[in-house]
């Protein structure tokens, strides 16, 4: 969980976190990143990273599955 603000035009103000997956196989291989929908439900690596034996890096979408604020602010979501 990776701490992000309510608002970023105002970062000291509120925060929540944002989930986020690391699988990594080495230093020396390359790294696929992927922006997830809804949520982080299946813990297995995707096919790009696995025909590249990459690592691989999943960002869950603010607001959604575990990366949300203890109270719903939707002026702030704007993916």
């Amino acid at each position: 969980m990776f701490p992000q603000s309510i608002d970023h035009h105002e970062p000291e103000k509120n925060i929540f976190y944002q989930k986020i997956i690391l699988s990594h196989r080495g230093f020396d291989c390359p790294t696929v990143l992927l922006t997830e929908g809804y949520s982080l439900g299946h813990n297995y690596i995707r096919e790009l990273a696995h025909l590249l034996k990459a690592n691989e890096v999943r960002v869950e979408h603010r607001y959604f599955g575990e990366s949300r604020p203890d109270s719903l602010i939707w002026k702030y979501l704007n993916i």
